[in-house]
């Protein structure tokens, strides 16, 4: 959890600001989950940080609301792809994504 709380400060995602009485307050919560190992061994702890988005009023609270998803399909399609054309693959463990940065591989 501290990981992740860091990776929001650095990359000033979000500021804690005092509340007003004209706007909505957005509830967040920490969600904890297990990441497993391709066997199935674990292999640590994971933590994000969500917001509740049923509590946002679209045009108050936010101009626009979307998710970023990948259809199963899609990676399928590519892997066939890849595998045809016998082309190597590796694995990138992405540990903190936002919208608006430049990934960068962490070591």
């Amino acid at each position: 959890m501290q990981y992740e709380f860091n990776a929001l400060i650095r990359n000033n995602t979000w500021d804690l600001v005092p509340r007003t009485c004209d706007v909505n307050i957005i509830r967040s919560m920490w969600v904890f989950w297990h990441k497993k190992k391709s066997n199935g061994c674990f292999e640590q702890y994971k933590a994000q940080l969500v917001d509740d988005g049923g509590s946002q009023i679209v045009g108050v609270d936010c101009d626009e609301a979307s998710i970023l998803i990948v259809k199963h399909a899609t990676i399928r399609t590519i892997l066939t792809i890849i595998l045809s054309k016998f082309c190597p693959i590796h694995q990138l463990d992405v540990h903190n994504a936002f919208l608006h940065c430049d990934l960068h591989e962490t070591v």
